[in-house]
């Protein structure tokens, strides 16, 4: 038995955002267009204008479709299996592994849980996410604590 948590929110789907996602790309083309049509040279600024047209058009593109843009950049969750837990609370920070056969003591806290190993102790801060998730990965600790220390 496995528990894992994804922590990285789905959108919803909108075809306005897909829509001025969309727009966003058109100007970006028009605007190399309307230099090569008038065959005006084609300078830096004109490039990073229209890349950033381009990036904007894409976040908006993805985020209309649904698909978080973090999602891009890596992931967060807590995965607890009958041998570890791999924990990633935010998307730039590094995962974490737990043996269960090293740790010594699980703390909860409102909003912060203490594992302490054999080598080190390490702090989950949990106030980034809702009252629900935190409730439900206390719990899934909890549990899988009481069947593997």
């Amino acid at each position: 038995m496995n528990y894992h948590k994804d922590f990285i929110k789905e959108q919803h789907k909108s075809k306005l955002r897909i829509g001025i996602g969309l727009a966003f790309l058109l100007v970006a083309i028009a605007w190399i267009g309307m230099k090569l049509m008038e065959q005006d040279t084609i300078e830096a600024f004109d490039w990073f204008y229209s890349g950033i047209f381009a990036l904007n058009a894409l976040f908006h593109i993805l985020g209309g479709l649904g698909i978080p843009i973090q999602k891009l950049f890596g992931s967060a969750f807590i995965e607890i299996d009958e041998t570890c837990m791999r924990i990633k609370l935010e998307v730039y920070k590094k995962e974490q592994l737990v043996k269960w056969e090293d740790i010594r003591s699980i703390d909860y806290n409102n909003n912060c849980i203490r594992i302490s190993t054999d080598k080190e102790s390490i702090e989950m801060a949990l106030s980034k996410l809702d009252y629900g998730s935190v409730q439900e990965v206390k719990k899934a600790i909890s549990l899988y604590a009481k069947q593997n220390l």
